[in-house]
């Protein structure tokens, strides 16, 4: 993997951890965020890190492909 792939699924990753308990992005706003990418581009980081067990994955705190 190229150095810009791993600095934006590191940069995708690090706004989930940041979203406040009890609230909820969806992937466009993370998108938004970062001024990067698409809901697509962040969905498909996602779905590649749920693989693995994550600290910030809880159900308090999440984001989604679908509007809030």
């Amino acid at each position: 993997m190229s150095e810009p792939v791993i600095d934006y699924q590191e940069a995708v990753l690090e706004v989930v951890r940041l979203i406040p308990s009890g609230h909820v992005l969806s992937y466009g706003d993370i998108a938004e965020i970062l001024d990067h990418g698409g809901p697509r581009q962040v969905g498909a980081v996602m779905a590649a890190s749920r693989r693995l067990p994550q600290e910030w994955e809880r159900p308090d705190r999440r984001a989604t492909h679908g509007a809030p």
